[in-house]
């Protein structure tokens, strides 16, 4: 059996094929679901089709063969879907009181994981000390989480703050306000919104056309 391993970038058309060799038949299963809410999919033939893989899409797929003899072949092989950063910033604004602390908290998305870091203004990078405690969690293998605890919140705080996320497909910063609380004005605070900077667009749909046989090429079902 010799399965053929697929590139795989986000938005991309992709097709696995399984070739059976001394088989009668393969067929294609994917070890982990593939599409949000399906535990599991079985597909007839050597080959798999899909139009614009999804990040969500990435995971080991397994070929079975059999003739009707057993034991039956399987092989696995692994689909790595590859796309440009992104940063998902829950809150753009952030208060806090002088002499308390803030947490601001990014969400990065990136395959190959991205470099990650947090900037003071733009102007310099922020490192782990007493006033700054840098977390980064890892959520599963494209999803990290960044979070920035700033300590003994003074006056020179309250300015913008940049989440930044760098690969080899590209860059993306994301942006967010520590705003000084005010109980008399929390209109700011109140007007703070989820924000997503540098979201990958997704290639336009795809579909994938097998040759008309001879004897129906008046029959035209790809466009």
């Amino acid at each position: 059996m010799v399965p053929r391993e697929p590139p795989g970038s986000q938005g991309a058309a992709v097709m696995f094929v399984c070739d059976a060799l001394g088989m009668a038949g393969a067929r294609g299963r994917k070890g982990t679901p593939w599409k949000p809410g399906i535990a599991d999919s079985d597909v007839e033939g050597s080959s798999l089709n899909m139009s614009r893989v999804r990040r969500e899409q990435m995971g080991t797929y397994i070929c079975f063969a059999s003739n009707g003899v057993p034991p039956h072949a399987s092989k696995k092989f692994t689909m790595e879907v590859t796309f440009k950063p992104y940063i998902i910033a829950p809150k753009d604004v952030v208060g806090a009181n002088n002499g308390s602390f803030a947490v601001l908290e990014c969400f990065v998305e990136s395959y190959p994981p991205a470099v990650t870091y947090w900037m003071y203004e733009d102007e310099r990078i922020i490192e782990n000390s007493w006033k700054y405690k840098i977390t980064k969690e890892t959520r599963n293998h494209y999803t990290t989480r960044m979070l920035l605890n700033i300590n003994h919140v003074e006056h020179k705080d309250y300015v913008n703050y940049n989440c930044v996320a760098k690969s080899y497909l590209g860059a993306v910063k994301g942006l967010i306000k520590l705003h000084r609380l005010d109980k008399n004005d929390l209109r700011l605070l109140r007007g703070a919104t989820s924000r997503i900077y540098g979201e990958p667009t997704i290639s336009p749909f795809k579909t994938f056309c097998q040759p008309c046989a001879a004897q129906c090429t008046k029959v035209n079902y790809c466009k």
